[in-house]
C-alpha cells in the first residue's frame, strides 16, 4: 500500500477548473486555500478575494458558530461524507445573498497536511422548481375550491330558482302573470348562461377555438383592465397560422400572467402588448411603465413563481422567456415561440 501524499490541486488545473461543480479547499485552519472557477461564480467572488478567507465567510452570520463546531468534529475524524444530511444548507454570497447549497467533504493528504475538499453545488433552481410545484399544487386546489363554491353557492341557488320559477309559471292560469314570470325566467336563464360562461373561461379560454388568438389577447386585456386606470397600447400581427394550438395556448397564458403582474405589481400607467414575426421567431413582449423590480429579489420570493411558470410553459413547446427590469423603469416581458414551418411540397 502505497503512502504517497497527494498533490494539493490548484486553480489552472484543467480537471479542477473544467469541475461542473463549485470546489473548495481548506486547510486545518479553516483558510480557503483554492477554488476553482465554478466556486468563484457560486459565491460572486474574485480568485484573489476569496483565497485566504476563512471559510465561514461564505456561511449566513446565524450559522457561522454552527458550521466552526462541525468543522472542528470533523477535522478529529475526517472521512468522505455528504454536510448536513436531511439539512437545508446555505450559503452567502459576496454581497450577502443567500442560496441554497448541498456540500459534499473529503479529507485529502498532501506533503503540506491534511487539507478538506469542499464539493458545493447551488441547488437554487432545484428548490425554486420544488417550490414552483408546490405552489402551482395550493393553485390547483384553490382553484377547485373556487370552481367549487360558484357552483354550489351561485349556480345551486340559480338552478333552484329556476325550477321554483316553473313550478310558478306550471301553476298559473292566469296569461298575464304567466308571460311575467316567463320573462323573469328568461332573465335568470340568460345569467346562469353568463356564470357558466365565465367559469368555463376560467378553465380554458374558448376564444382561442372560436374567434381566434388574437381577437382573445385583445379580449384579455380589454377584461382584465377594464377595471382600472391603466392606458393600453395592443398591437398584435395575424399569427395563428403560424402556431400550432399548443403553443396558441402557451401565448395566451404568458400574456396572461404577465398582464396580471402589472395590474397587481407594476404600480403602472400604461402597459404595451406587442405581438409579431421576427427571423422566424413568434415573439410577444408585455411592456409597462412602472416601478420596476430587482430580478434576484423576486426571483427568490413568491412572485419569482410567476415568472417561473411563464419560462416553463414556454419552455413545453421550446419556447423561452426573458425578463428585463430596473427600478424606475418599468419592465418588460418576452416570450419567444417556434413558429410553424410548412412542409415542402413535391412539384
Amino acid at each position: 500500500m502505497s503512502d504517497k501524499k497527494s498533490r494539493l490541486p490548484l486553480p489552472g488545473d484543467a480537471l479542477f477548473d473544467a469541475a461542473p461543480d463549485g470546489i473548495l479547499i481548506v486547510d486545518q485552519r479553516g483558510v480557503i486555500r483554492a477554488a476553482n472557477h465554478q466556486a468563484l461564480r457560486i459565491f460572486a467572488y474574485s480568485e484573489d478575494e476569496l483565497v485566504g478567507l476563512p471559510v465561514e465567510a461564505l456561511v449566513p452570520d446565524r450559522a457561522r458558530s454552527t458550521h466552526e463546531a462541525q468543522r472542528a468534529e470533523y477535522s478529529q475524524s475526517p472521512r468522505a461524507r455528504p454536510m448536513g444530511m436531511g439539512l437545508s444548507l446555505r450559503g452567502r454570497r459576496k454581497d450577502g445573498h443567500e442560496l441554497p447549497v448541498e456540500i459534499s467533504l473529503s479529507p485529502l493528504e498532501t506533503d503540506e497536511g491534511t487539507y478538506v475538499i469542499s464539493i458545493v453545488r447551488d441547488v437554487s433552481e432545484r428548490v425554486r422548481y420544488r417550490e414552483f410545484g408546490r405552489a402551482a399544487l395550493r393553485a390547483t386546489e384553490e382553484e377547485r375550491r373556487r370552481i367549487s363554491l360558484e357552483l354550489h353557492d351561485d349556480m345551486a341557488q340559480r338552478l333552484a330558482t329556476l325550477l321554483l320559477s316553473v313550478r310558478l309559471i306550471s301553476g298559473t292560469e292566469d296569461e298575464r302573470q304567466r308571460e311575467a314570470f316567463l320573462a323573469e325566467l328568461r332573465e335568470d336563464i340568460v345569467e346562469a348562461a353568463v356564470t357558466l360562461n365565465r367559469i368555463a373561461h376560467g378553465l380554458r379560454p374558448p376564444a382561442l377555438e372560436g374567434v381566434g388568438v388574437e381577437a382573445a389577447l385583445r379580449g384579455h386585456v380589454r377584461t382584465r383592465l377594464s377595471e382600472t386606470d391603466l392606458d393600453a397600447d395592443v398591437e398584435i400581427d395575424p399569427v395563428s397560422e403560424l402556431l400550432g394550438e399548443d403553443e396558441k395556448l402557451v401565448l395566451y397564458r404568458v400574456v396572461q400572467e404577465a398582464i396580471s403582474n402589472v395590474v397587481r405589481h407594476a404600480q403602472a400607467s400604461r402597459v404595451t402588448l406587442r405581438v409579431f414575426e421576427e427571423e422566424g421567431r413568434l415573439v410577444s413582449e408585455v411592456i409597462d411603465d412602472g416601478k420596476g423590480f430587482v430580478f434576484e429579489e423576486v426571483e427568490s420570493g413568491t412572485r419569482g413563481l410567476g415568472l417561473l411558470g411563464m419560462r416553463e410553459r414556454a419552455g413545453s413547446v421550446s419556447g423561452r422567456v426573458s425578463v428585463s427590469s430596473e427600478l424606475g423603469e418599468g419592465t418588460r416581458i418576452r416570450l419567444e415561440l417556434p413558429v410553424n414551418v410548412p412542409e415542402a411540397v413535391d412539384v
